[in-house]
């Protein structure tokens, strides 16, 4: 039998849980994403994107125990968040991109991916930045040719089979012409880079692609 301390804060369970848990909407359905932001307080960090549609920043350190409250949280997709999404630091700052019904873009943008800066204050605030990519892709994942930051790209496939490459400041497409085409892939698959080369793994093969 394991015995449970409602005074321990080395857990998070929102105020709201039994709410989240009756409608299904609970904070489960993506991968949780550490991250460090130097400046801000707390800067140890936890991104939960949850099925209710929020983005919550946790307290790494203290992370509240039962009836927590996030650090921040903000209204970031209209429907539930079940995927994988990525953290990164470029010069210009951290952010957090993922893919679903987003909501709250940045005045004339659109697309399947958001981009949130999450800035050092006290505590942190999110703000995003834009929105892009195909409507339907992908889990999104990012490069980067130096450790710090320079050249950052998020790559996207659209479940039409079509590569995307875009700029992870701006999100703005960086190839020269169309979005590279392959084939048929499903949402739940995650490009791959290595030694060069973009990876895309479809219903039918895998493609390697040179950027």
């Amino acid at each position: 039998m394991i015995d449970f301390d409602p005074t321990a804060t080395d857990f998070y369970v929102p105020s709201n849980w039994a709410s989240l848990d009756q409608s299904d909407t609970d904070v489960s359905g993506s991968g949780i994403i550490l991250f460090d932001l130097p400046g801000a307080t707390p800067s140890s960090m936890i991104l939960l994107l949850a099925k209710d549609g929020n983005a919550y920043l946790i307290n790494r350190t203290n992370m509240g125990g039962m009836n927590a409250s996030a650090v921040r949280s903000l209204k970031v997709a209209g429907q539930a968040i079940i995927q994988s999404g990525v953290v990164y630091t470029t010069a210009n700052g951290t952010y957090f991109v993922f893919r679903g019904s987003v909501s709250g873009c940045p005045t004339g943008m659109n697309g399947g991916l958001m981009a949130v800066k999450v800035s050092a204050a006290s505590p942190p605030t999110m703000t995003p930045v834009w929105c892009g990519g195909p409507s339907q892709s992908s889990n999104p994942i990012v490069t980067m040719s130096n450790s710090s930051g320079a050249d950052p790209i998020v790559w996207v496939v659209g479940t039409n089979g079509q590569v995307n490459a875009l700029n992870a400041d701006t999100g703005a497409s960086v190839l020269s012409g169309a979005a590279i085409a392959t084939a048929t892939i499903k949402a739940h698959q995650t490009p791959i880079v290595a030694n060069g080369r973009v990876f895309v793994a479809t219903d039918s093969r895998v493609f390697a692609l040179t950027p």
